[in-house]
């Protein structure tokens, strides 16, 4: 299929299990109804305030590493959440969010009396684009299965700039999203992104540029 580029959107790995930080929260003593509301928020279904918290801190059982803490990074995932910290809220709050919300969380050291300095914000990602064109993109695997939801995830070391392409759905709409082919994708509009790197703030995390093409 011949496609023409009509611009780009970026693919950030700041959800990736690999940036995660071992917190707990007072709704993990109740696990089965935990893992309920974790649920909910990985499908990106709007979950009332008591179903998130509002509290989390660093559990007995966390890394030497995530013990050690004295400073969060600007986005990072806390248990399983989705975390950024008060300077990524307000880029992200001028910007179309649609559905999706930020949520205030307060964090806390080992033992959750000594709170990280700064204020956290759960991002509660609710908008989804079907936009990622796998049979254009580079260096992806086949599913292995015939009604397998997700391709994979991106991978820093196999995939470069340009590598994804994107349907011009991918401009459409909302500057934050996920995408339910790519295993825990954070997609962002052009100018969010530029608005958040201007500023130095996608630092921990690492992103590729997408290509944005529509056939002819």
């Amino acid at each position: 299929m011949n496609i023409t580029p009509m611009g780009h959107v970026w693919h950030s790995d700041a959800r990736h299990p690999k940036h995660v930080i071992g917190f707990t929260c007072e709704m993990a003593t109740d696990w089965d109804a935990y893992l309920g509301h974790l649920q909910i928020y990985r499908r990106g279904e709007m979950a009332a305030r008591p179903d998130l918290p509002d509290r989390m801190w660093i559990a007995d059982g966390a890394s030497r590493a995530g013990k050690a803490l004295k400073a969060l990074p600007d986005t990072f995932v806390a248990a399983e959440y989705f975390v950024v910290s008060q300077r990524v809220a307000e880029v992200m709050e001028r910007f179309d969010l649609g559905g999706s919300a930020l949520l205030p969380v307060a964090l806390s050291k080992k033992g959750n009396t000594d709170p990280f300095c700064g204020s956290y914000y759960i991002v509660h990602l609710t908008e989804q684009k079907a936009a990622f064109d796998p049979d254009n993109s580079n260096n992806f695997d086949k599913p292995r299965y015939e009604d397998d939801t997700y391709l994979g995830s991106v991978s820093r070391t196999r995939n470069k700039d340009d590598d994804i392409v994107c349907n011009a759905s991918a401009v459409v709409g909302v500057d934050l999203w996920t995408d339910p082919l790519l295993l825990t994708s954070l997609m962002l509009s052009d100018p969010l992104y530029q608005a958040l790197a201007g500023e130095e703030l996608l630092n921990n995390a690492n992103t590729l540029r997408c290509v944005v093409s529509a056939p002819y």
